[in-house]
């Protein structure tokens, strides 16, 4: 994007991108399960976004880099560049069959048809997208879509309260049911929940959220996160950006929990007898969805459910091709001493590298399907992070921070961090015993660290060459950014139009909903998300033209 994106587009964007079906499946499911507990979950994905604000957004943007893995290059040279971006890759195709299978197991429930066929259906959807979109096209179609998802969910979750009395209602049909201890905010060791689905042993336990704050700061670290805040203008836009995220996060918490909840009061039958998912909690929020809602708003439901996944795919597809054509293809030509693509002839190189990575993304979701097992795709996601982010998360973040750790002290963290992964889950497949999350964060902590910080010692050993580079990156991301030398003229103004053009559009199409209202609670809904996009759109439109 030529570092020319604004905040508010990068923020929205940064949201919608951590902001996926996975929370309405796998996330929600857990709500069902466990009721305020998920609430840990969302406040350490808002922290996630204020400690990125915090201290990695504006670094990250100061590397004035075009990808992550050239950060690793600029910090530690080709060599890890390489190692890393083949790694990463490689690692990376089971996040976007995840979030393909997660979208796919929430539409199966809506319409009744097999989650096999919504994968194919749903892939051919988000590759088309993803291969004909660029990253302008994806910043601004996720801040559209946020502008949507946001009023739409919390008119569910009014409504959800409405039909049980409003948060007092709430309260006291949990104790009817006897479900105060399963929806307490922290449990016990060894908690038995009352529900034949089965869920994680220690989930929401004193260790679990401890260690989901860890998380919170691996998942900061994380350099696919940083894609957008490269897209920015200077690093006070990358940090607005990411608090933007956060408090966005934090909104969504108050409502996305309660219709899960609802769920669980109202018809846990159906939820319990649903067939053809590992984990039946994974459709509590569609299912909640198809009780209540009227097919208007329904639609809309599954409409943010899709655009949000598509959000999340087409940032994978495109930043996974970004780095195999910048920092894997084109080195390669190099060394080969072949004559490499440019221009329109590179864009079609990388768009076809779209299309192959969405194919994969296909089977992987059709690989995930068959071995998610009953943990669900929650259990799919908390796996991944612990076991293959944190090796490499860890090690990044603290060669960030010291400039001391040589590049042997990052092959031995992250070395030290794969092999005790490789370690757990081979004693979990011959013993059948299940080690917690929470063990296997702090351990991960642990193990990564503690090398990296005794490298420190060697520094000494490393080439003048070496430290010389070393230097020159701690100078770069403590220099700050001067956004009109470096990335030019300032055109938010014209975005801000733009975006708030579409809003408009929306919301007119969104108000013809109100002849399918059945009642006045749903006419109320309708007319309330309507309002809230005019508002919006108006203040954008009118933002955009006072300064054209």
């Amino acid at each position: 994007m030529g570092s020319r994106s604004t905040w508010w587009l990068a923020g929205s964007s940064v949201f919608m991108g951590m902001f996926s079906a996975i929370t309405f499946t796998g996330i929600c499911g857990n709500a069902y399960l466990a009721g305020w507990s998920v609430l840990i979950i969302f406040w350490t994905n808002a922290l996630m976004f204020f400690i990125q604000g915090w201290l990695f957004a504006p670094k990250f943007r100061r590397t004035r880099a075009d990808t992550p893995q050239d950060v690793i290059r600029l910090r530690f040279g080709r060599p890890l560049e390489q190692f890393l971006s083949y790694f990463g890759t490689m690692s990376s195709f089971i996040w976007g069959g995840t979030f393909l299978l997660s979208l796919a197991t929430f539409m199966s429930v809506v319409f009744g048809l097999p989650v096999w066929a919504l994968i194919l259906i749903v892939g051919g959807v988000v590759i088309f997208y993803s291969v004909s979109g660029g990253s302008w096209s994806v910043q601004i179609t996720d801040s559209l879509q946020a502008v949507l998802l946001i009023p739409v969910t919390i008119a569910f979750a009014v409504i959800c309260l409405y039909h049980v009395g409003g948060i007092g209602g709430l309260f006291e049909m949990i104790e009817a049911k006897g479900l105060t201890a399963d929806f307490a905010l922290a449990k016990p060791d060894n908690f038995q929940y009352k529900t034949p689905i089965p869920i994680e042993k220690g989930m929401f336990t004193g260790l679990w959220v401890i260690a989901m704050m860890f998380n919170s700061l691996i998942q900061a670290a994380h350099l696919n996160n940083a894609n957008r805040y490269l897209s920015l203008r200077d690093e006070r836009g990358a940090q607005k950006a990411a608090y933007l995220a956060g408090f966005l996060m934090l909104v969504g918490s108050l409502v996305w929990f309660i219709p899960p909840m609802v769920g669980r009061l109202y018809f846990s039958a159906d939820i319990v007898a649903l067939e053809g998912l590992n984990n039946q909690s994974d459709a509590a929020y569609a299912m909640t969805a198809m009780k209540l809602l009227p097919p208007g708003l329904l639609g809309l439901i599954v409409v943010s459910m899709a655009a949000a996944t598509m959000s999340s795919m087409d940032s994978y597809l495109t930043g996974v091709a970004a780095t195999i054509v910048k920092n894997m293809y084109l080195p390669l030509m190099g060394k080969l001493k072949r004559k490499t693509p440019e221009g329109m002839k590179l864009v079609r190189f990388t768009q076809i590298t779209s299309l192959v990575l969405g194919l994969w993304c296909v089977a992987m979701a059709f690989i995930l399907q068959r071995v998610s097992g009953s943990g669900g795709i929650f259990g799919i996601m908390m796996t991944v992070t612990s076991l293959i982010a944190a090796p490499v998360s860890i090690p990044v973040v603290l060669s960030i921070f010291f400039k001391r750790i040589p590049i042997f002290g990052f092959y031995a963290s992250m070395g030290c961090g794969f092999a005790t992964s490789l370690t757990i889950m081979i004693w979990q497949n011959q013993t059948g015993d299940v080690v917690p999350w929470h063990a296997k964060i702090f351990i991960m902590f642990g193990i990564t660290i503690v090398p990296a910080l005794i490298s420190i010692l060697f520094w000494n050993k490393t080439s003048e060459a070496d430290k010389a580079r070393v230097d020159h990156f701690f100078k770069e991301i403590n220099r700050p950014i001067e956004a009109e030398n470096e990335t030019g003229a300032n055109i938010s103004n014209s975005l801000t139009g733009t975006v708030g053009g579409y809003v408009l559009v929306s919301a007119l199409a969104i108000s013809l909903m109100v002849f399918f209202a059945r009642n006045t609670v749903d006419v109320v809904a309708v007319l309330s998300i309507t309002a809230f996009l005019l508002v919006i759109g108006f203040v954008m439109r009118k933002l955009g033209k006072s300064s054209a």
